[in-house]
C-alpha cells in the first residue's frame, strides 16, 4: 500500500469514530421511565358451548390495564369451562 492509501483510510476512521461516539454516548439521568409493569393472570367461566375469546382487555382500580392472551381452558362441570388469560400490563404514570 502506499502511504496516500494509508494516510486516507486512517483519517476515514478516524472520522467514522469521531461521528459515531456522540452517538453512542448518553446519561443515565436523561432516562425517564413513564410507567410500571406487572405481569397479570386471570380466569373467567363460560359455558361449555361459548365461543371463548382468544384475548381479553384487562385494567384494574390501580390503573394497570392492558391485552391479555388466553393460555389455558379448563373444564371445571360437565356445562362450563375456566379460560385462563396471562400478560404484562402497564400503569401510564404520564
Amino acid at each position: 500500500m502506499t502511504l496516500k492509501k494509508i494516510l486516507t483510510a486512517s483519517v476515514l476512521s478516524l472520522s467514522l469514530l469521531a461521528i459515531s461516539v456522540p452517538v453512542m454516548a448518553s446519561q443515565a439521568s436523561d432516562i425517564t421511565i413513564m410507567n410500571k409493569q406487572k405481569n397479570v393472570t386471570i380466569y373467567q367461566d363460560f359455558p361449555s358451548s361459548a365461543d371463548i375469546p382468544a384475548t381479553k382487555f384487562y385494567s384494574d382500580a390501580d390503573g394497570y390495564y392492558g391485552m391479555l392472551r388466553r393460555t389455558n381452558i379448563v373444564q371445571v362441570s360437565p356445562s362450563h369451562v375456566r379460560a385462563y388469560y396471562s400478560g404484562t400490563v402497564v400503569q401510564d404514570l404520564g
